[in-house]
């Protein structure tokens, strides 16, 4: 499995603004510790905020803010609200793919959504906050 790039910025966003809290960063101070584009992160940070995980406020004093029950989420929750939930393998077919030819002896797709809900189970265990090192303000920090 591997974790979409827009679900990678979102937990760096979450990251960046759990280490910040309670003040309210802007987008542009995001992207430029990250490196990254504003314009994406604009997308990042809106789809965050669609699911309500962030609270922004536009204007001067504005910006992006964490909201509190994140911090009561585990990682397992908020990667299962960023990601789709498409099954690893598609065995029955589809408009472009066909259906597996042994689809009625194979237990690969068994396998590995077992594999999934045990990564899953996994990332159950973490917060938000498990996920950071340390409290040290980004400032003091090298950029990533």
């Amino acid at each position: 499995m591997q974790l979409t790039l827009h679900t990678d910025y979102s937990f760096r966003v979450l990251i960046y603004l759990y280490v910040n809290r309670p003040r309210p960063a802007t987008v542009g101070e995001i992207s430029e510790y990250y490196g990254v584009s504003r314009h994406h992160l604009l997308k990042v940070v809106n789809n965050l905020a669609h699911k309500g995980m962030v609270e922004t406020v536009r204007g001067k004093g504005g910006g992006v803010r964490l909201l509190d029950h994140v911090l009561e989420m585990s990682a397992g929750e908020i990667l299962r609200q960023l990601e789709d939930s498409k099954p690893l393998v598609n065995c029955t077919g589809g408009e472009k793919t066909p259906k597996c030819a042994v689809l009625p002896i194979c237990r690969f797709n068994i396998v590995l959504n077992d594999a999934l809900s045990r990564f899953f189970e996994e990332l159950d265990g973490y917060r938000l906050q498990d996920l950071v090192v340390t409290e040290v303000p980004l400032e003091r920090t090298s950029s990533l």
